[in-house]
């Protein structure tokens, strides 16, 4: 495994584990202290928005703005932005504030599933055999997961699982939406106006 693949990896174990501790934390600071959640999704978009835009800035210059000369580009960074980050944090941190980190979790990673589907009606890209044998896995944790603890279906709360399966749209919408945006003009400026549009 090359140095730059390595390095990849490491920063996806990365983001994962932080992804995770995100949740507790969230989780920690709705249950116990009374936060906000709508003030707490602002507040982390825009800074780290901010930030993000500041640091492409430093490093590219102006060219950081020129997703704003096309307003085809612009609308798919507003749609990237609102329905891809916003709806996704939000939902995710409403979700554990409802459910706890971990049902919250598990509901969000349908997005994996939602995807695979969604380019198969789409572009009619047939899905390998390892990834159905994910969506299975996906749907089969799901229902074991809401018939936990004795609860049937029908019983697990409904207000949850919309709130989960909209943070799953809001991951799948993340995950697609951005990738011209991102071959064309680079991951900071995209993810830094996304963050900032969300917030």
């Amino acid at each position: 495994m090359k140095r730059y693949e390595i390095i990849g990896v490491l920063l996806t174990l990365l983001g994962a584990v932080l992804w995770g501790v995100s949740g507790a934390s969230v989780q920690f600071l709705s249950n116990f202290r009374d936060m906000n959640l709508e003030w707490l999704v602002t507040m982390r978009l825009i800074t780290a928005g901010l930030l993000t835009v500041l640091y492409a800035w430093f490093k590219y210059g102006n060219s950081i703005f020129n997703v704003f000369r096309s307003l085809k580009d612009t609308v798919g960074l507003i749609i990237f932005g609102v329905f891809g980050m916003a709806l996704c944090q939000y939902t995710y941190f409403k979700s554990i504030a409802l459910a706890g980190a971990g049902i919250a979790t598990v509901l969000q990673y349908l997005a994996p599933s939602m995807i695979i589907i969604y380019l198969l009606a789409r572009y009619g890209k047939r899905p390998s055999k390892g990834e159905i044998i994910s969506v299975i896995l996906a749907l089969v944790g799901t229902i074991c997961l809401m018939g936990n603890d004795g609860l049937s279906i029908e019983s697990f709360p409904l207000t949850v699982l919309v709130w989960g399966l909209l943070s799953a749209v809001g991951v799948a919408v993340y995950s697609l939406s951005p990738v011209d945006l991102l071959y064309k003009y680079g991951t900071l400026p995209i993810v830094g106006f996304g963050m900032l549009m969300s917030g």
